[in-house]
C-alpha cells in the first residue's frame, strides 16, 4: 500500500505541455476543455505533484495558458502537509510560499 509507506517529507511539483490534435479542439460548446492557446499552438498542461519517493501525490489538468501558480496553489492545499514543497520557478510566488 503505497499511502502507508509515503514519505510527505518533501513534495515536488511540475507540468509539462501536450499538444492538442487539431481535432481535438473541436468539441461541444458546452463541455469543458482543458485546452488552450499557447505559442505551441492548442495545448493542455499537465501538472504532478510527487513524494520523496517520486509517487504521484494528485494531478491537475489545465489548459495550456493557464499560469504554473494558479494551479500550484491548488494542488499545494489539497497535497498532505510537508516540510518542503521543490517547484521551478514557473511556481514562485508569495502566496504558494504561505501556504
Amino acid at each position: 500500500m503505497l499511502s502507508v509507506e509515503a514519505d510527505n517529507e518533501w513534495i515536488s511539483i511540475d507540468s509539462t505541455y501536450v499538444k492538442v490534435h487539431q481535432h481535438g479542439t473541436g468539441c461541444s460548446v458546452f463541455s469543458k476543455q482543458a485546452t488552450g492557446k499557447s505559442r505551441g499552438g492548442n495545448t493542455t498542461k499537465i501538472h504532478l505533484v510527487t513524494n520523496a519517493y517520486r509517487l504521484p501525490i494528485d494531478f491537475e489538468i489545465a489548459g495550456g495558458d493557464v499560469s504554473d501558480v494558479k494551479i500550484g496553489e491548488k494542488l499545494v492545499e489539497r497535497s498532505p502537509s510537508s516540510d518542503f514543497i521543490i517547484a521551478d520557478k514557473g511556481y514562485d510566488s508569495e502566496k504558494l510560499r504561505a501556504i
